[in-house]
């Protein structure tokens, strides 16, 4: 898989979640291998998913994908977080440091494993 295929895979994701309306991404490859990912989706409740990952391609076949930097930030339509995922090192006491969910419209920390963009619309499509 290079950085493209995995584009397209994140494209393909996408267009065929029922509840995503519309998308805005930018794809910014810096290498066959190595991606920079950001983007707005749109989702039928009226909320947003703002996401942004560095993603690298690695393995033996080129099938692991190392997201080193992501965060994944569902806001509501009044602009409250629903849920933040991210690996920003600022909560180093989290066993799942530095991977950790923001909860709700104070954004309380809560341990969480590493996210992808799948794992994240699957949680969407199960909430709305």
């Amino acid at each position: 898989m290079t950085a493209r295929d995995y584009f397209r895979s994140v494209l393909q994701l996408l267009t065929t979640s029922a509840v995503v309306t519309g998308q805005q991404i930018t794809f910014d490859e810096q290498d066959v291998y190595v991606a920079y990912l950001k983007g707005s989706i749109s989702l039928t409740d009226g909320s947003t998913l703002f996401f942004a990952q560095y993603v690298r391609i690695e393995g033996a076949g080129n099938d692991q994908i190392d997201r080193k930097k992501y965060r994944y930030h569902w806001q509501a339509p009044d602009g409250r977080t629903r849920c933040r995922w991210d690996n920003a090192r600022h909560h180093p006491g989290l066993a799942t440091f530095p991977d950790h969910i923001h909860v709700g419209p104070n954004e309380e920390a809560q341990q969480s494993g590493p996210a992808d963009l799948w794992q994240v619309i699957g949680q969407i499509e199960k909430e709305i």
